[in-house]
């Protein structure tokens, strides 16, 4: 749920709760409370004004219910005003919010994004030209590649497409399946990516099937090649994991991007 669908929903919620509150007020009884300290406790009055006078009733003991109704008029006076503050707040904060963010502009809204990109962009230039440049394919398992993304490219697994979404939602170019030569073999990490706020290519492996032992030895050896060809990870090699029990989420995706891809705002 966003931000804007969540707040819509807190002022339903808000209004059951003002229409519960406007009923019972319709069925209290008339005046207010005045409670008064004694040394056994309380002392209860019932006062009512009419026409500038005011008439003040103790409210005998075997009456308590009496007070406690008007106990319950003066907080749900009081509540009544709170929850109309409060929804009066939200629908100007959604007043104020403008449907198509200036974010949405810049990155996600065909026609206008490729018109402010080089305007506001800073590394547009730069990412362009490092999208252009031509790269290894990774031409084994054509057959594997079933899975379609918003991208318009075809991966591997589920996984992959959820990152490939989150990329491209955060505007980060990657590439899939780059090809990266280390010591004469060449090795394809799942993405290959170029933060150009620091001109530096980070790479991107998700390990999907760690419950399986063999894949768990291979992934720990891939890992040990790419930290000794320079690639740390939390530095330039960004790695998730999964299990059958503990999948890849898209809020892990997006914590990641954020942890790593995102230059950090001061």
């Amino acid at each position: 749920m966003n931000k804007t669908s969540s707040q819509e929903q807190r002022i339903d919620d808000l209004k059951s709760e003002l229409a519960k509150i406007t009923k019972e007020l319709s069925k209290a009884p008339n005046g207010s409370l005045n409670a008064v300290k004694t040394s056994n406790g309380f002392k209860y009055f019932q006062i009512e004004k009419n026409h500038g006078t005011v008439k003040r009733t103790y409210i005998k003991k075997e009456k308590i219910a009496l007070a406690t109704a008007l106990a319950k008029k003066r907080y749900n006076k009081i509540r009544k005003q709170e929850i109309e503050n409060e929804i009066a707040s939200i629908k100007l904060k959604l007043d104020r919010t403008p449907k198509i963010s200036s974010t949405d502009l810049l990155y996600n809204i065909p026609g206008y994004s490729n018109l402010l990109q080089p305007l506001l962009n800073p590394n547009y230039i730069k990412q362009q030209k490092w999208l252009s440049q031509p790269y290894i394919h990774n031409d084994k398992h054509q057959e594997t590649l079933r899975f379609k993304t918003s991208a318009g490219i075809t991966v591997r697994s589920k996984s992959e497409t959820l990152i490939v979404r989150g990329l491209s939602d955060y505007n980060i170019p990657f590439r899939y399946e780059c090809g990266l030569e280390i010591n004469g073999t060449i090795y394809f990490p799942d993405f290959t990516i170029y933060k150009a706020s620091e001109d530096i290519e980070l790479i991107w492996e998700h390990f999907g099937m760690m419950d399986n032992p063999e894949y768990r030895f291979n992934a720990l050896n891939k890992l040990n090649i790419y930290i000794n060809k320079g690639y740390v990870p939390g530095h330039n090699l960004i790695c998730t994991f999964e299990t059958i029990n503990s999948p890849l989420t898209e809020d892990i995706i997006k914590r990641t991007i954020e942890a790593y891809l995102l230059d950090k705002k001061v």
